[in-house]
């Protein structure tokens, strides 16, 4: 009899364990979210490669702040993104791996790694191309 009733506590304690490793999650998340709108620079990075996934296409990104060299990865169907091509990167200045890639805006043709500002923009820039 009490062997079931363990095994009950143990299972309310899984369960209570996941909801709160879920909850937290979440919750930080949301906070990296509002810290890269609030503090985040933009720069450019270069999506140095593509290998295919589970959930699709995998890639990798290279940017540098600051004469460092920074990665991430991100997967992105339908884009039609390809190695070499540019994005724009959103990070905190004081911790550059906290990262959001914004693989999903375009990124103008007349910008390229070596005109961007070392500091970043504080907002993307316009598009001037025209």
């Amino acid at each position: 009899m009490q062997d079931k009733a363990i095994n009950k506590y143990i299972k309310y304690i899984l369960f209570g364990g996941i909801l709160l490793g879920i909850t937290y999650m979440f919750f930080t998340g949301r906070i990296m979210s509002e810290k890269l709108k609030e503090k985040g620079v933009y720069k450019l990075g270069i999506i140095s490669d593509i290998r295919n996934g589970k959930n699709g296409a995998l890639h990798t990104c290279n940017y540098i702040y600051h004469g460092e060299s920074f990665t991430t990865k991100f997967t992105a169907a339908g884009l039609g993104l390809q190695k070499g091509n540019l994005i724009f990167i959103n990070f905190l200045p004081s911790d550059p791996k906290v990262c959001n890639p914004l693989y999903e805006i375009k990124v103008p043709p007349c910008l390229t790694i070596e005109s961007s500002p070392e500091e970043g923009w504080k907002k993307l820039p316009p598009d001037t191309c025209r």
